[in-house]
């Protein structure tokens, strides 16, 4: 019997591509007056400090601040519902007593910042 299912949030269960992106170009706006560099996308998988750290190494706690600040604006408008495929999936977890877990690979101050409880998930 499988005790536990556990799933990655980004990009696995909701499309959050959109909010990355919009949040990073928004510290690039107001670090350097310009938009993403063409090699950002490769960073997508990493943790937000280490972004900000990368491209930022001098001023890294300020473009995370600012990283915090966009991602909490634009996550409840941008992130979608989670993918209406899991819902089968979560009911047969659910059936078979199991438990879900959902993980991230983004920074704890992310995560205190945004409340994930508006998501809808099925009845578990």
């Amino acid at each position: 019997m499988i005790k536990l299912v556990a799933f990655d949030f980004d990009g696995t269960l909701a499309n959050t591509l959109g909010l990355f992106n919009k949040s990073f170009e928004y510290v690039f706006n107001k670090m350097q007056n310009t938009g993403l560099p063409e090699d950002f996308l490769r960073h997508f998988s990493a943790c937000e400090e280490r972004v900000c750290s990368y491209y930022f190494p001098n001023e890294t706690e300020r473009a995370f601040s600012y990283y915090l600040e966009a991602y909490t604006k634009n996550f409840k408008e941008m992130l979608p519902s989670i993918d209406p495929r899991f819902e089968r999936i979560f009911k047969k977890i659910k059936d078979n007593n199991s438990h879900l877990v959902i993980l991230t690979g983004r920074s704890k101050e992310t995560l205190n910042t945004v409340s994930y409880t508006h998501l809808t998930l099925p009845t578990m």
